[in-house]
This record gives structure tokens, sequence and C-alpha cells, in this order.
């Protein structure tokens, strides 16, 4: 099963996280759960099993493309949003294989966030790591 969604935001780059003071991060940290939660409100997308790994591709419709690095950092607060409405079990390598992508938009009207998240039966990575 996979479902889609779009969030109309941006996630903000490592760098603007690095430099944020705790308090406009715990105030990012709740607009992005609510962001998630209206976005996927009538996907009716099921609560993973304890140890469940899903898949996740990430695309970041920009104006100004970020560097990698950059753009990889600024995704946990959607990682942490879709961790705490219950989307994802966990945020860690172990419960999610994720791909994060970006693309260039003409206006800043026309930024966002789309997310496909993927269910699928594969168990979760064995302790060793993988191979």
């Amino acid at each position: 099963m996979t479902f889609n969604f779009a969030i109309p935001k941006l996630t903000p780059t490592n760098n603007v996280l690095l430099r944020m003071h705790w308090r406009e991060r715990r105030a990012l940290n709740t607009e992005w759960f609510w962001l998630v939660k209206v976005a996927t409100q009538d996907l009716e997308i099921p609560r993973p099993a304890p140890n469940e790994r899903r898949r996740l591709a990430i695309m970041s419709w920009r104006v100004q493309l970020a560097d990698d690095d950059n753009l990889r950092g600024g995704m946990k607060p959607l990682l942490d949003a879709l961790k705490n409405a219950e989307l994802i079990y966990d945020d860690g390598p172990r419960y999610i294989d994720s791909a994060v992508f970006q693309g260039q938009v003409g206006r800043r009207e026309e930024e966002q966030t789309t997310i496909r998240l993927k269910l699928f039966r594969a168990g979760p990575i064995p302790k060793g790591g993988p191979r």
C-alpha cells in the first residue's frame, strides 16, 4: 500500500535548524505535527506495528535548491512529525527506508513538500545492521 500527500510548506534547511532557539524549534515541531495530521486526515493510514519498517520518499519543491546535507538535515521536523502522528514507528534507519529529493519551481507559491509513504511486509533490519 502506498499513500501520497503534500504539505504546502518547506522543511527548513539544517543550517536554519542549527541556529534556531529551542522554543522556536519546539514551535516548529508542533507546527509540522499539525501539518502532517491535516494532510493525512482523510487517508486512513494504519498505525505501524512495533518495529515495522516503512519506506519514505520525500520531495522538496523549492525555488532555491539546497545542498544535499542541508536538505537532509532539515527533514528532522518532518520525520519527528511522522513519528508523533504514528505514521512511522520510529525515525531511525532500522524502521524507515528513506530517500530525499528536491526539484525546482518558479514561484514561492508553488513550494511544497510531498511525501510518499509505502507500507510493506518486510521485517525490521536484523540487530547486526544491514548486510
